[in-house]
């Protein structure tokens, strides 16, 4: 009887530890992620048109810009309307550091109980979003990015302006 006792006691104290380092739903709701950071871009390739052979090849593209800031501010606590689930609120602007625009980056992530332009990051730190004609994804945990482009190929146009293209690069915390 007191074998089977403790044995209960010990399985129902570490079913509790389990449930209780689950987070409580999909989305980030404390706050860590509010900041700057500095994302510096580190390798980049996609596709161009070449007008003489008529088809689309390969290419390496500049690095030369692709310095920019993103700051992640907090909002607002928010109640997600879809499962209840917590989740902070987050304006992200993107701002090109070399004589570049700042713009708020637009969300992926659609919700009608988040504010017009906020956004969640999900609890494993990524953010979705589109600012500077690109897309975004941030992960704030492992201090990665890239940002993609599909150019003019996917709107059926063979030109070689607007070619496709990714990059990938790493983020530092700045404050």
């Amino acid at each position: 009887m007191k074998v089977g006792l403790a044995l209960a006691l010990l399985f129902a104290s570490a079913s509790s530890q389990a449930l209780a380092g689950n987070p409580p739903g999909p989305y980030e709701s404390t706050g860590q992620f509010a900041g700057s950071y500095l994302c510096i871009g580190e390798a980049s390739g996609g596709v161009t048109y070449d007008s003489n052979l008529k088809r689309w090849q390969p290419h390496s593209f500049s690095l030369s810009k692709s310095v920019v800031t993103v700051t992640a501010e907090r909002v607002r606590d928010a109640q997600l309307n879809v499962h209840t689930y917590p989740a902070m609120q987050y304006a992200i602007t993107v701002r090109f550091v070399v004589g570049g625009p700042t713009e708020n980056c637009a969300p992926k992530i659609q919700n009608q109980s988040f504010d017009s332009g906020t956004q969640p990051i999900l609890f494993e730190g990524f953010a979705y979003c589109h600012a500077l004609g690109e897309d975004y994804t941030f992960n704030f945990i492992s201090g990665r990015y890239d940002k993609m482009n599909s150019g003019s190929y996917t709107e059926g146009q063979d030109q070689q302006e607007g070619a496709g293209y990714i990059e990938i690069g790493e983020c530092s915390r700045i404050n």
